[in-house]
């Protein structure tokens, strides 16, 4: 995957007129690149993205015309317009050591789903991993085909981990990955066939009155 980088001088609150031509404010930096201003068609951040997410390498060429290995780090997002604010690459050294988020991808189904004893959760959609470039995985694959039972579980420290691939630090080795819940019943109450007569002198709402579930009358 490929994507050019080309050079920023408009910084400040002056990038407001980038993003009005979609035309998206970035950085990118690493232990062997000092920290660049750049900017990115909107258009060609999503695309890269939606094929690359945060754990898989992108080559970049730089304004410069070099060509460097990099992760999107970062990316920050308009919730209400669902439009790009910023985003940052990290230009990666191949002699030092990165941590990145990697999708955990289940496998398999669990005999308590097929018996419908319970349902599947999945707690966490990423694993924080630290290791080279070179031993980085795009996935983490668990297989949920030992969970029975409700309550049954794969936690972090179950995940099987290719040699010199490590956890970073931040995170829980008990933390569950995927969990089995219990399945719950829906309760229906039964409402009586015959109803207990009003009492005597009390008055009925109107027809046109509104009532709430918990019996107000609604103005």
């Amino acid at each position: 995957m490929k994507i050019k980088l080309e050079n920023r001088e408009v910084v400040g609150k002056k990038v407001k007129a980038l993003r009005a031509q979609n035309i998206i404010p970035a950085t990118i930096f690493g232990p062997k690149v000092e920290s660049i201003n750049v900017q990115i068609e909107s258009k060609v951040l999503d695309k890269v993205f939606a094929k690359s997410g945060f754990s898989k390498f992108i080559d970049v060429e730089m304004p410069n015309g070099k060509h460097i290995k990099a992760l999107i780090k970062e990316i920050t997002r308009n919730p209400l317009k669902d439009t790009y604010f910023d985003a940052s690459f990290y230009a990666v050294d191949d002699e030092s050591k990165i941590t990145v988020e990697v999708p955990v991808i289940i496998d398999d189904e669990s005999p308590a789903v097929k018996q419908n004893l319970g349902f599947l959760v999945q707690q966490l959609e990423t694993i924080r991993l630290h290791c080279l470039p070179k031993d980085l995985p795009e996935n983490i694959h668990i297989t949920i085909a030992s969970l029975e039972k409700p309550g049954d579980s794969i936690t972090v420290g179950d995940i099987k981990l290719e040699e010199n691939v490590d956890l970073d630090s931040s995170m829980d080795a008990t933390t569950a990955v995927a969990y089995i819940a219990s399945a719950q019943k829906e309760e229906v109450e039964e409402t009586p066939v015959e109803e207990a007569a009003a009492t005597e002198g009390s008055e009925a709402a109107p027809a046109n009155a509104e009532v709430s579930e918990g019996g107000a009358k609604k103005e």
